[in-house]
């Protein structure tokens, strides 16, 4: 039986050049069978079951391009070695539904230990664990140690026949890792190679990649995907550019993870160095890209933790991580319709579902969030989820407000 919510105002975040505009005032979206039926400015018709929206506002369900569930960041990190698998899943669980309870219906994992990803994945699917839509790379480690082109090609092959999303190279160090960010972990030959074999298996591959150079490789080669991209600078912006191509970024990691952060937090040298090295020129390369008419996608990664139990969705101090995220990019020239693209339609055409999710238009899934303000007029907007829908059912509601009337209607 259909669902109609009416009196509501649509942020619709179809493809650039859609009929559809950005906002859609006054509307009335149609429900069935966790598909959207319609989205009309026409009321509707009699003796129907109709939720009125008190002229909220709906968008579709956030998606974030860059999540790692069971993460452990310095200084404790240290404690992953000594976690039963067990105590992993249960981090992993605990994300993926903080994620959801904060508007996010989809996540992007890129990578985690014990493939917890697909393991997790595949449990929301089959109903035995509550959680958001979850696409995954299983783990990712391999990428480091493996060594020559059949070597390789051996590992996509392993996690393509795991059902894996997407392929993810690891092909440089990073903030983390005792040693250059920009130091490559993986041949050219090896990069092509695998990138190659996941093509062939149908599976688009990111690419972990820091610095101009190791950057520059990972696109020539053929990534669907850049990661990162710390420590580029906007020289190779125009790289960004190639023809299927979308940028990761993870801006919110370079703005918090510092100098003066890691040597208050006590953190090792060679990470302070890391550190800062990742924010050279980094957000100039995005605004650069941004400018040239990139696509880009909004992804947070990890960003410092509060305490050792803090274990859920990542903030930037106020906010939810990918709030703060799609922030960055409109501050650094990103259009505000473009940045909640890059966190829904953009993200959802990477795994090659935009004809069926990641915004609202009729055809789409039913996974949207209802929002107190307009998020056109500010981000923030998206840091209130007044509640959370997937697959056409109302899974999580912060407020209970009198306006919000369920009723049949009657002529």
């Amino acid at each position: 039986m259909s669902i109609y919510l009416t009196n509501v105002n649509v942020v619709a975040c179809a493809a650039k050049g859609s009929e559809l505009p950005d906002l859609i005032e006054d509307a009335t979206v149609e429900i069935d069978d966790a598909k959207i039926v319609s989205v009309s400015t026409t009321p509707p018709p009699e003796n129907v079951h109709v939720h009125d929206l008190a002229g909220r506002y709906l968008m579709p369900g956030l998606w974030d391009a860059h999540v790692h569930l069971g993460s452990r960041v310095p200084p404790y990190e240290s404690l992953l070695e000594r976690e039963e698998a067990a105590e992993q899943m249960a981090r992993c669980i605990t994300k993926a539904q903080d994620n959801l309870r904060h508007g996010v219906t989809s996540i992007r994992s890129l990578g985690e230990p014990h493939d917890m990803d697909l393991k997790l994945r595949d449990l929301i699917r089959k109903g035995m664990v509550w959680g958001p839509n979850l696409y995954g790379v299983g783990n990712v480690k391999w990428s480091q140690k493996a060594a020559g082109v059949d070597e390789f090609r051996r590992h996509v092959r392993t996690t393509a026949l795991k059902d894996a999303d997407e392929i993810k190279l690891l092909i440089t160090g990073g903030i983390p890792y005792n040693g250059p960010i920009d130091a490559l972990t993986s041949r050219r030959p090896e990069v092509r190679a695998a990138i190659e074999e996941a093509h062939m298996w149908g599976r688009s591959v990111a690419v972990h990649a820091m610095g101009n150079e190791p950057t520059k490789m990972a696109i020539e080669e053929g990534a669907d995907v850049i990661e990162h991209g710390f420590g580029c600078t906007p020289e190779i912006a125009e790289l960004f550019l190639r023809k299927g191509l979308v940028f990761s970024p993870q801006l919110t990691v370079t703005d918090r993870w510092t100098r003066a952060y890691a040597e208050a937090e006590g953190l090792p040298q060679w990470f302070a160095d890391n550190a800062e090295a990742s924010r050279e020129g980094h957000h100039e390369l995005f605004a650069k890209v941004v400018e040239l008419g990139g696509t880009v996608v909004a992804g947070v990664d990890n960003l410092p933790r509060r305490g050792v139990d803090d274990i859920g969705i990542e903030w930037a101090d106020d906010v939810p991580g990918l709030v703060r995220e799609i922030e960055l990019m409109v501050q650094l020239g990103l259009d505000v319709a473009e940045g909640l693209r890059a966190a829904t339609r953009n993200v959802a055409a990477v795994l090659g579902m935009d004809e069926q999710t990641g915004s609202i238009e009729e055809g789409k899934a039913a996974d949207m969030i209802i929002l107190q303000r307009n998020p056109l007029d500010d981000i923030r907007a998206l840091a209130d989820v007044d509640a959370v829908w997937l697959a056409g059912r109302c899974v999580h509601r912060t407020t209970a407000p009198k306006t919000d009337k369920i009723h049949i209607s009657a002529g």
